[in-house]
């Protein structure tokens, strides 16, 4: 009866240091555009570069990819990982790292409370967003 409270109780533990310790990510691909521009309602950021429409919207739990969503005039389009897996044209094609780097090229790099916002290019604008 001992050993069970023990073994409960470094699980317990291990549950609370491993697994609620684990950092979440987000990263927002996509293009500076005019404020006239409509595509999709939702699929919009404003950024310190102006209004960014959203391309693909990864998340990101400990460093490796959860899911996608890409945007579409219809709304969003999920794709998990074990359908990116089956699919590498498409990984290809929407340029998605499946495990979360730090390393980004940015050219000019803003920062708003948790937020990053990146500008890699003349209009391509990535944001990144830490979620503890």
């Amino acid at each position: 009866m001992k050993y069970l409270i023990k073994l409960n109780i470094l699980f317990a533990l291990n549950f609370l240091v491993f697994g609620c310790s684990s950092t979440k990510k987000q990263l927002i691909n996509g293009k500076i555009v005019s404020d006239k521009y409509a595509y999709n309602a939702n699929g919009f950021v404003n950024s310190p570069f102006g209004k960014v429409a959203i391309k693909t919207h990864s998340y990101y739990k400990k460093s490796k990819l959860v899911k996608t969503l890409l945007n579409k005039p219809e709304g969003f389009l999920e794709y998990t990982i074990e359908d990116l897996k089956k699919d590498t044209l498409l990984i290809n094609y929407l340029k998605i790292d499946t495990i979360f780097s730090k390393k980004r090229i940015c050219l000019i790099q803003k920062k708003r409370n948790d937020t990053i916002f990146c500008k890699n290019s003349k209009n391509n604008i990535s944001v990144i967003i830490d979620n503890f």
